[in-house]
């Protein structure tokens, strides 16, 4: 479980190691292998911004798999025959996760009551990051030439064959964020930022959205500024309330 807020400053630790191995082997007088593996990984503890809970919506960085290795195969044949097959791969896998603890089981009321808690107009996350997610390209690639050279000429013919694959996962507590903007009361987190949906029946008046042969129109409208027109007055009427704000 994650330790709770005590207001201290959050740190963001993380750390990169690489290690790489070379190997050159004369196999023969006539062909030689070579081949190298670079290994890199990558930690990041707590990604966060300003206003973010390092706690609880701070994320984890991880790279399960990320190196690039190749290794080629050459043959002298003869003194004029040259023979060159190769392959080479490139991963570079990471996640993105919750802070140890945070994640809940899907369909729980703990994966319910735990779903991050955004604040657009002030600035913050709390209670989760946003989303988990995992992002694994690859590409491999294989190739092969023969060379044949003469006093005057060389001749170079083979072949490249490349492929890869990008695959992508998200998964976030109640599958929701829930996204405030509160710049009107000063106080992060009260003012959801939700809209109204709503349906106006023309009654011989044409709303400016309304279809030709239509009778209706849905609309929607942000909560926050329904309340600040009401607040304001705004309203006498329904057609009020139909026409004075709306999403277009």
């Amino acid at each position: 479980m994650p330790r709770p807020d005590d207001g201290s400053r959050g740190v963001d630790d993380q750390f990169i190691r690489s290690a790489m191995a070379r190997i050159t082997w004369q196999v023969s007088s006539k062909w030689k292998l070579g081949a190298y593996h670079d290994e890199i990984d990558k930690y990041r503890g707590h990604d966060m911004q300003s206003k973010y809970d390092p706690e609880t919506a701070a994320v984890q960085w991880f790279s399960p798999a990320y190196h690039t290795n190749q290794a080629k195969l050459t043959g002298t044949l003869t003194p004029r025959l040259l023979v060159e097959g190769g392959f080479s791969s490139n991963l570079e896998y990471y996640t993105n996760s919750y802070q140890d603890g945070i994640g809940q089981a899907r369909g729980s009321a703990a994966w319910y009551a735990n779903t991050n808690q955004t604040e657009s107009d002030l600035g913050g996350w709390k209670r989760a990051a946003q989303v988990e997610n995992t992002q694994s390209p690859a590409r491999f690639n294989w190739q092969g030439a023969v060379s044949y050279v003469t006093g005057r000429h060389n001749l170079k013919t083979g072949f490249q064959y490349q492929q890869g694959t990008f695959y992508h996962t998200y998964d976030a507590n109640g599958d929701l964020d829930q996204v405030y903007r509160s710049s009107t009361t000063g106080i992060p987190y009260s003012v959801p930022d939700s809209v109204i949906i709503r349906a106006c029946f023309d009654y011989g008046r044409t709303h400016p959205l309304e279809m030709p042969g239509h009778r209706s129109v849905l609309l929607l409208q942000r909560l926050p500024r329904f309340l600040e027109l009401y607040d304001a007055g705004s309203y006498s009427s329904d057609w009020d309330v139909c026409t004075a704000d709306y999403l277009h």
